[in-house]
């Protein structure tokens, strides 16, 4: 792992260097356990993980009744 610009002594990136020499089972290994830790958060953290992703994701100026609406009347629906 690797601390890039680094500003007032905190990180601003960090860099996570992969090893090339992992066997394919060893990196099945690393999604398996990355898929299990997203799980386990998921489960913990549901509602409140929803809530934040509301927050951050939505334009409530852009959206009425769950639809979104654009400038570009012409485009066709799909």
């Amino acid at each position: 792992m690797m601390r890039k610009n680094t500003r007032g002594g905190l990180a601003t990136e960090i860099s996570l260097a992969l090893p090339t020499t992992w066997s394919p089972e060893q990196a099945l290994a690393v999604v398996d356990l990355l898929n299990n830790l997203l799980e386990r958060i998921w489960q913990h953290y549901d509602i409140a993980l929803c809530d934040v992703m509301r927050e951050q994701y939505d334009a409530p100026s852009d959206r009425v009744d769950g639809e979104i609406f654009t400038d570009d009347a012409d485009d066709p629906p799909f």
